[in-house]
């Protein structure tokens, strides 16, 4: 059975530091060569919202000022 992880993560805007936290899961994936765990956001709080993938790591977007920041 794959190891899971869930845990939260702090967020931080560099352009205009506007701050929160999201609910993050971990998972490690047996179909995954590369090693690499998949990390699917639960919740993030106000303030900023699910952004989809980049370059296969997860973003949100701050609501704020529309930039993208890595989980």
């Amino acid at each position: 059975m794959p190891e899971r992880e869930i845990f939260k993560a702090r967020l931080f805007c560099p352009n205009c530091r506007t701050t929160g936290q999201a609910i993050v899961e971990d998972e490690e994936n047996p179909a995954r060569v590369d090693g690499k765990r998949d990390r699917i956001v639960l919740a993030v709080s106000r303030g900023f919202a699910g952004g989809g993938y980049l370059d296969g790591v997860q973003q949100v977007i701050c609501v704020t000022c529309r930039s993208l920041i890595p989980i």
